[in-house]
């Protein structure tokens, strides 16, 4: 198992369910975020995938966004740098950073300065992020370079992967979705052919190491065939 892919959903809902303001649920999630990540390493797994932030999440209250990103900024300045650094993990963002505040981008740059020659686990983190707006900007990319190299063959799957946010890493074997819902919500529509999906009820704060243990046992039993005979 080379890749395995997280939807940390469920945050505010943990938080509303508690009577506590929906923020608290995001700050809560920290904790689980630091099981995902031991539990990954502990197993030896080369790539972990995070969806902390989808594009369309910029739709909620403007005050609750700012929340959120502020919560992903500390988190990362203040837990992720310094572990990677200590671990030698590497950090990779995907999506639309364009979208970001300022502040949030100055630490995903750090993030990425500081990391980027480390030869550990890659951590991925997904923000403002649509599978669909990754999929449009791989083609536009593609046919960007086709009309400057006057290259009218036709577009393969080989093009579109290259290009892809995704590209230097392999796709998902394990997308694993908290909060109960039974969707991907846009992440990763392209990459997640062939992924086995694993739907939690619990919220995402609730999350631990245990889950990832469990998840891993069970798709080892689970014969993938691709699209060939089951044998």
């Amino acid at each position: 198992m080379k890749h395995i892919s997280i939807i940390m959903d469920g945050n505010g809902r943990w938080a509303s369910q508690k009577g506590m303001p929906r923020l608290s649920g995001h700050l809560a999630a920290k904790e689980a975020v630091r099981e995902m990540i031991d539990a990954a390493d502990e197993l030896k797994i080369p790539v972990l995938s995070l969806y902390a932030f989808s594009e369309d999440n910029f739709k909620r209250d403007a005050s609750e966004v700012l929340g959120i990103l502020g919560i992903i900024s500390d988190f990362i300045s203040q837990y992720l740098i310094p572990l990677a650094t200590n671990r030698n993990y590497k950090l990779v963002f995907i999506g639309n950073l364009s979208l970001l505040p300022d502040p949030l981008l100055g630490t995903i740059s750090m993030a990425n300065k500081g990391t980027i020659n480390n030869k550990g686990m890659k951590i991925i983190i997904a923000i403002a992020y649509s599978g669909r707006a990754e999929i449009t900007y791989a083609f536009n990319t593609i046919l960007e370079n086709k009309l400057i190299n006057a290259d009218y063959s036709p577009i393969d799957k080989s093009d579109i992967v290259r290009v892809l946010y995704t590209a230097t890493v392999p796709d998902p074997d394990i997308i694993i979705r908290y909060g109960g819902q039974k969707r991907l919500s846009d992440f990763m529509p392209y990459q997640s052919a062939y992924s086995e999906l694993f739907f939690l009820d619990k919220m995402f704060p609730d999350a631990n190491k245990k889950d990832i243990y469990e998840i891993v046992n069970d798709y080892k039993k689970i014969k993938r065939n691709f699209g060939d005979v089951m044998k």
